[in-house]
């Protein structure tokens, strides 16, 4: 299998540091209770705060408890003129357990 040069890790530069570092996410005002997940959303960059308010209702109405919202950092720089100006805003979605 040939390998993309310059690909993974460059792709995203996240590397799972939500996950993997609970600090991370204290950092960017959110407490991470032991269990919950995360949700990936690739969204328009213009005029997504009606859409990220639209999931996090369908979060309550499903019971579960919405922590908060990351912004996934990404390299544009392997990327192409056209694929610069589309390219989507990667948002990490972070719901908790259902309320009790």
């Amino acid at each position: 299998m040939t390998r993309c040069p310059g690909a993974w890790p460059r792709l995203t530069g996240d590397t799972g540091k939500v996950s993997a570092r609970p600090v991370q996410a204290r950092e960017l005002g959110f407490e991470l209770p032991e269990r919950f997940a995360v949700g990936m959303l690739f969204l328009r960059r213009d005029g997504n705060g009606d859409k990220r308010r639209t999931v996090e209702a369908i979060a309550a109405q499903r019971g579960l408890r919405f922590l908060g919202w990351r912004e996934v950092p990404v390299d544009t720089s392997i990327l192409g003129w056209r694929a610069t100006e589309t390219v989507p805003l990667h948002l990490a979605m972070l719901p908790g357990r259902k309320r009790r």
